[in-house]
C-alpha cells in the first residue's frame, strides 16, 4: 500500500508515474480523516517498489504551492505550478532553520558564494520534478525583476548561474537560457506591504509597462526564480504579465516558503 500525505501528491504521482499507477487495483482512495490518499498495488517487481520509494524521497521534501485564500480572488491560471526547496523553518514554534533555509540565509547576507553554489545544485535538481513540466517546450529562466538600484540580488544570481549550468540542456533552450526583467521605476519596499497593497503596487507597475525583459519569451515555458514565497503576491504577479508577453507556461521555483500566507498582516 502507498500512502501519501497531503492528497495532491496522489496527483502527482499519476502524472510522474502513470504506468505505475495503472498497476493499482483500487487507485486513489481517500482515508477516514480525508487528509490522506492511499492506494493498493500488486505484482509489483522490487524495481517498480524502488520507483516508488526515489519518488517519495524526491518530493518529501519540496512544498508544491498553490492559489491560499488571501489571494486566491486575485488570481486564476497565471502559475501552471509552483514549488519550494523547503520552508524557511521547520516549525512555528522553534526559529531553527531548515537546510535550505540557512542555505539562503547565508547566501543572502553573509555573502556566501558557497551556499549559493549548493542552493543551485537544488535548483537543478528541483527544476526536473516541477509539476506539470512540458517537454518540448523551449524553456528559459527568469527572475522576479529587483529594483533598479539594487546591486546584489539573490533570485538574480541564482537564475544567471542555472541558466549557464543548464543552457543546451533538455531543461533550458540553447542561446538565450535566461531572460532579464529590468524594472525601470523604483517600486515600493514589498516587505513592508500586506498582500491588498502590494497587488495594486504590481498592477500599476504592470499597467505601465516599467518591466523590459532582456528577450522574448513567446511560446516558451519559464521558470521564475524567487528566494522567498510567502503569499504569493509576486510570483503570481510576475506570473500574470510573462503570460501576457506570450509565455505558454509560468512554472514557479522559489527556495523557501514562508510558515504563513500572509504579508504583514
Amino acid at each position: 500500500m502507498l500512502n501519501l500525505l497531503p492528497p495532491h501528491y496522489a496527483a502527482l504521482f499519476e502524472e510522474k508515474e502513470s504506468s505505475l499507477m495503472a498497476k493499482s487495483n483500487t487507485g486513489w482512495r481517500d482515508s477516514k480523516s480525508a487528509k490522506t490518499k492511499f492506494a493498493f498495488f500488486k505484482s509489483l517487481t522490487s524495481a517498480e517498489v524502488e520507483r516508488i520509494k526515489q519518488f517519495i524521497r524526491d518530493y518529501e521534501r519540496l512544498v508544491i504551492l498553490g492559489l491560499n485564500k488571501n489571494i486566491e480572488q486575485c488570481f486564476t491560471n497565471e502559475l501552471d505550478s509552483c514549488i519550494a526547496l523547503d520552508y524557511n523553518f521547520e516549525s512555528r514554534e522553534h526559529a531553527t532553520r531548515t537546510e535550505i533555509g540557512e542555505l539562503v540565509y547565508r547566501a543572502k547576507y553573509k555573502g556566501s558564494k558557497g551556499a549559493v553554489q549548493k542552493i543551485v545544485q537544488h535548483l537543478e535538481s528541483a527544476i526536473k520534478r516541477v509539476p506539470g513540466r512540458r517537454r518540448g517546450l523551449p524553456s528559459c529562466v527568469s527572475y522576479i525583476p529587483p529594483a533598479p538600484d539594487k546591486l546584489y540580488d539573490l533570485p538574480r544570481e541564482l537564475a544567471k548561474l542555472l541558466a549557464m549550468k543548464l543552457e543546451g540542456t533538455q531543461l533550458l533552450r540553447k542561446g538565450i537560457p535566461l531572460v532579464r526583467p529590468v524594472l525601470e521605476v523604483n517600486k515600493p519596499i514589498f516587505k513592508e506591504l500586506m498582500v491588498g497593497r502590494k497587488i495594486t503596487a504590481w498592477e500599476k507597475i504592470l499597467s505601465e509597462g516599467r518591466i523590459r525583459l532582456s528577450g522574448s519569451i513567446e511560446g516558451c515555458a519559464v521558470y521564475v526564480i524567487d528566494d522567498l514565497y510567502q503569499s504569493g503576491t509576486t510570483m503570481w504577479s510576475y506570473a500574470k504579465y510573462l503570460k501576457s508577453l506570450g509565455a505558454s507556461a509560468v512554472f514557479g521555483l522559489a527556495c523557501v516558503k514562508t510558515l504563513r500566507d500572509t504579508d504583514n498582516k
